[in-house]
Formats: structure tokens, C-alpha cells, sequence
């Protein structure tokens, strides 16, 4: 077991040097996190919280760290009603998206999540080499998904796909914004099903009244610190 798993991090390990990403004389591991916002701050906290140490710990016995690049800190939100606005947001995702290639994590829930006008989107991905779009109504979720795991087959190997189901009532935050984000949300799941199969994890989750918050988010930390 022991010699099984340190020849995985070795060819992780390879697999960085050839991607040329250093700091220091070291390897700087960097992991797009691809997620709505506002209703899994609870996983992406857990991510930091409990997933990214235990993944730092053992990184460090090979001079190596890991870094999580989580747009929740990256992102000025404030002016998404601007057009300018709006194209910078989508071009500092897709640039992260860049910058961490070829690894991500995308985490799905009830939420689409926000749909960008379609001429944004355009703009934005017109000098994006080899990356085109057959329609342009998509959230920035999807955008990222798209852009940094299903154009790219290659990368479907180093992108880990996390599936939340919410068991019992939720707040209104955590369910479907409507049913034509509803819609979208269960076609990009069941693309990825097609094109990611197996990759595909899925964890339960359900709303805790006494504490107020929803439970069952460990399991997706478990699950994360396993596939790493």
C-alpha cells in the first residue's frame, strides 16, 4: 500500500515538473475549485479547513506544496451589473482556470448558478485557442467546467467531479433558482455523467435546524482527501 501510494504522488509529482510550475525550487500545486457561490461556502471552507493540510502534510515530505485557487477571494462582484464589470469577472476565472491546468475540482448542487449575457460570453472567449461554444446561454459555472475540464479530454483525468443531493427541505438558497436554471443544471450533469462516467462522486446532504446550517459536508471532505 505504502509503495502504491508513493508512486502516485511521484508521477503527480512528474506530472507538475512537466507542467513547469515552480516556487522557490519547488513544485506549487495549484487546484481550480469550480462551484456556485453563495450555497457551498460550507464545502469550499472544509476544502481549506480540513482537505488542504492533510494534502500540505503530505506534499512537504517531497519539498511540494498545494495550493486551492477559490474565487470567492479573487473576484469583485460588486459590479457584476456592469458590462465591464461582468467581462472582467469572466475573464479572471478563465485566466485561474489557465493558471492551474491541468488540475480542478467541480462541486455541483441544486444551483445553476449566474447566466452572463451571451454576447459577454462571446467577447470573452473569442482569443480562447482551440475553445469554442455551440450556445452561449450558460452560467459561469458551466462556463468553467467547459473551459477547464470537458474541451479539454485530456484534462478529465485530473478533474475531480462532486455531486451534492440535498435530502428533505433546504432553504431557499441552497434550491433551484427556477426551472430553466433547473433545466440547464440537469443537462450539464448528465453531459458530465457522459463524459466523465465513473470520475463522478456523489455525498448527501440535509439541513440541520438546531445548528441551523446544513450537515453531511464532511463526507465531501473525506471524499476529496481520498481522490487526492
Amino acid at each position: 500500500m505504502e509503495n502504491k501510494r508513493l508512486s502516485g504522488l511521484d508521477e503527480f509529482r512528474e506530472g507538475m515538473k512537466q507542467s513547469g510550475i515552480y516556487i522557490w525550487g519547488e513544485i506549487m500545486i495549484n487546484i481550480f475549485v469550480s462551484s456556485t457561490f453563495k450555497d457551498m461556502h460550507y464545502e469550499r471552507d472544509l476544502i481549506h479547513e480540513k482537505v488542504l493540510p492533510q494534502l500540505n502534510s503530505m506534499a512537504a515530505e517531497y519539498g511540494d506544496s498545494v495550493a486551492f485557487c477559490d474565487l470567492r477571494w479573487g473576484v469583485d462582484t460588486n459590479d457584476l451589473d456592469s458590462e465591464e464589470g461582468a467581462k472582467k469577472v469572466l475573464s479572471v476565472c478563465l485566466d485561474e482556470i489557465d493558471r492551474c491546468r491541468p488540475y480542478m475540482i467541480v462541486i455541483l448542487g441544486e444551483r445553476y448558478g449566474w447566466i452572463p449575457e451571451g454576447s459577454l460570453i462571446s467577447e470573452t472567449i473569442q482569443d480562447r485557442k482551440d475553445f469554442e461554444l455551440d450556445e452561449l446561454e450558460k452560467s459561469v459555472t458551466a462556463l468553467e467546467i467547459e473551459y477547464g475540464a470537458l474541451n479539454h479530454p485530456g484534462q478529465l483525468e485530473k478533474t475531480l467531479f462532486y455531486y451534492r443531493e440535498a435530502r428533505g427541505p433546504m432553504p431557499e438558497i441552497y434550491r433551484q433558482e427556477d426551472t430553466a436554471h433547473w433545466k440547464k443544471l440537469q443537462e450539464l450533469k448528465k453531459r458530465i455523467w457522459r463524459i466523465a462516467g465513473g470520475k463522478v462522486r456523489t455525498y448527501q446532504v440535509y439541513w440541520d435546524e438546531e445548528s441551523g446550517r446544513p450537515v453531511g459536508q464532511e463526507r465531501f471532505a473525506q471524499l476529496v482527501t481520498e481522490d487526492m
